[in-house]
């Protein structure tokens, strides 16, 4: 069972789309209203993506435009964890730093060091399971992705000419284990090493 909140609670407006609703259906909606009218801010209920006769919602274009614009470029989850535990085991650092190439998300002046935070799936991750590719529009979503990685390659490249020590770390490693991912970075800013992989 999923809990829902009512703004994502769709079967609602379903009353106006569907004026002859299935029995689950109405039960759901009876269930959604009466739980508004007694103030409660949630309700357990079947997921919101669904259709009226069980089918996944497909969404419309400029909805999707809509979910994917609000996608964060920075201050990620991933990449707040990794700040957050780096902090706390003494690290200081700047955040996108636009001078230097690709804006890192963390710059450690102290050390050299220039440290991106990637999303698996939008920088393509090879054989990680979040790495997948968008069923729809596949054109525009490969050339989308080959740009990204190539962008990705230049910028490190760019930091690599220009002195600077250079770290990625992937999204799944700070999912599976942030301590761990913390750690691997940590020890790399103390040591020599010129490029770190975590993921």
């Amino acid at each position: 069972m999923a809990v829902l909140e009512y703004p994502a609670l769709r079967c609602i407006r379903r009353r106006e789309e569907y004026p002859e609703l299935p029995a689950d259906c109405r039960q759901l909606l009876q269930t959604c209203l009466e739980g508004r009218d007694a103030g409660r801010q949630t309700v357990s209920a079947q997921p919101a993506s669904c259709c009226h006769d069980g089918r996944m919602r497909i969404p419309t274009s400029p909805q999707r435009s809509r979910m994917m614009s609000s996608i964060r470029g920075k201050n990620t989850q991933p990449e707040l964890a990794l700040r957050k535990a780096l902090f706390s085991a003494g690290f200081r650092y700047r955040l996108h730093e636009r001078r230097l190439p690709g804006s890192p998300d963390l710059v450690f002046p102290k050390y050299k060091a220039a440290l991106f935070v990637h999303g698996c799936f939008w920088h393509r991750h090879e054989g990680c399971r979040y790495t997948t590719m968008p069923q729809t529009n596949v054109d525009f979503w490969t050339l989308k992705f080959e740009k990204n990685v190539d962008r990705d390659a230049r910028n490190i490249a760019a930091l690599r000419d220009a002195g600077w020590r250079v770290a990625v770390v992937w999204e799944c490693a700070l999912k599976h284990s942030p301590d761990e991912a913390c750690e691997k970075a940590a020890n790399w800013l103390r040591g020599r090493g010129q490029l770190l992989t975590i993921g």
